[in-house]
Parts: structure tokens; sequence; C-alpha cells
């Protein structure tokens, strides 16, 4: 009887940690109203590689996943792609382009933290995502964000040609 209701135990655990699991993935995210009006494509022209004019396009999508592509113009040939996540902190937008273990275990160690007698400890830092930019203003037609040096940067909304 006893070794039953420990089975009982275990099983009802089990089937809640897998709904919990299952919940959890299917779940969508929820943007806040910053993220909502982000959601879309963004782009701007750069000069990336004589003599054509590049256009860089932006994907914000509602999974908080994005996608950033650089698009020759004048050919439309894409010249380069990168994946990743997005999110918005504190009026900070937020993208992350990690991949792989760097994206699972965002650590870096190096050998320059506590010397111990004649051990020489690792220093362990976290790994933060390196776009980082703070949210200005966002309108239909434009996104200003200030980047990490301190300058505006400004973003168009991107029309499907």
């Amino acid at each position: 009887m006893m070794l039953w209701r420990r089975r009982s135990v275990v099983i009802v655990l089990a089937v809640a940690i897998l709904t919990a699991g299952v919940l959890w993935l299917i779940m969508p995210v929820w943007l806040s109203p910053l993220e909502q009006s982000l959601v879309g494509k963004w782009c701007y022209t750069a000069r990336l590689s004589d003599p054509d004019d590049t256009t860089v396009i932006c994907d914000f999508r509602p999974d908080r996943h994005c996608l950033i592509r650089a698009v020759d113009k004048a050919s439309g040939a894409e010249q380069r792609r990168l994946t990743g996540t997005w999110y918005v902190e504190n009026e900070t937008l937020v993208c992350d382009w990690r991949k792989g273990w760097d994206r699972a275990i965002p650590i870096r160690m190096s050998a320059t933290g506590s010397v111990i007698g004649s051990i020489r400890l690792p220093s362990v830092q976290w790994k933060k995502p390196l776009d980082r930019c703070i949210v200005q203003s966002v309108t239909e037609a434009r996104l200003v964000v200030r980047r990490p040096d301190g300058s505006l940067f400004t973003w168009q909304r991107y029309r499907e040609p």
C-alpha cells in the first residue's frame, strides 16, 4: 500500500512538471506596449561596401526573435545576416546575438583572478548582450535610439518593395 502511494505521488509530480514545461513552451510571449510598437521591420541606409549603398533591415518579431540583414541596394543581394533575440528592459532595447554555449552559459573565465599561495584562481565574468540602445522615441514611421556612445540613431519603418 505504501509503495503504491509513493508511486502515485511520483507519477503526479512527473505529470505536473511535464505539463508546466509544455505550457511554458507554448504560452505566448507577452510584450510590453513599447515592445509592441517595435514589432516589425526597420531599416537604414549605410555604405558597407563601395561603391554601392546597403540597406540594413532589422526585423523584430513578436516572439522576440530578430533578424538583421544587409542587402545591396542596387542588386538586392543579401550581403550579411545575423539572427538573435530581443527585448526591452527599462526603456533599453537589447539585442542578443549570442549563439550556442555562449547563450546557454553566459560566463567567461579568465586567468586574472586572485592568487592563493602559488595558485591563481580564475575570475568569472558574466557576458552581457552587446547591442544595448536606449529608446528615445517610437512613431509609426521612425525609431530613435541613443547608442552607448551617446549618439542618436534613427531607423525608418521598412516598407516592402
